[in-house]
């Protein structure tokens, strides 16, 4: 699909309208062409983050996803940039630092779990924000976390599975915690 798009979009002349630079593209017959019969979209500006992080326009999407991770107040918060629409994911949280191998919480990772607890949170196509302070036993993923507060903010690996298209990133602490399950290490902003 992306090849036939590309393939229209170079062939067509689809291009923006110079007179008008908040205008809709107005050459998009190449979306008749390839079925697509929606409204033509506008060109958006690049989305510039507050700490200065550079992100991609929203719309588009590429392999590897942008992660924005911001540990706040009341909950962690897990931004995905650059997702393709149809996307899917599931976050993982692991404690991998300042804590001893077997009571480092695992019960969030996605992974190997931690005793009888294992979870895994769903999360769209842009994200997910997980309340502090959720209960071992009864914990509502992809809405809650074990972890208490922002102080485990540098002692926490991330895993983001793409369960869409089979993929899996890591970034955080120590993203070897995941070796062997193929991931791309990615930085986190």
């Amino acid at each position: 699909m992306r090849t036939l798009l590309l393939f229209s979009l170079v062939f067509s002349g689809c291009g923006r309208d110079e007179s008008s630079s908040d205008g809709p593209d107005v050459s998009c017959w190449w979306r008749l062409f390839i079925g697509q019969v929606d409204e033509c979209i506008p060109d958006r500006e690049p989305v510039i983050e507050a700490d200065g992080v550079p992100l991609e326009d929203p719309d588009t999407f590429s392999p590897v996803p942008t992660l924005r991770v911001s540990w706040g107040p009341d909950s962690v918060i897990l931004d995905i940039y650059d997702s393709p629409p149809e996307a899917q994911y599931y976050v993982g949280l692991t404690e991998t630092a300042a804590c001893e191998e077997d009571t480092c919480w695992t019960g969030e990772d996605c992974f190997l779990g931690f005793g009888e607890y294992f979870y895994c949170h769903p999360a769209g196509r842009t994200g997910v924000e997980l309340l502090y302070n959720g209960d071992f036993d009864n914990l509502l993923e992809g809405a809650e976390t074990v972890f208490p507060d922002d102080r485990f903010q540098n002692n926490v690996t991330i895993y983001v599975e793409d369960a869409t298209y089979g993929l899996c990133f890591v970034g955080g602490h120590d993203p070897s915690y995941y070796d062997g399950m193929g991931c791309t290490v990615v930085e986190l902003y």
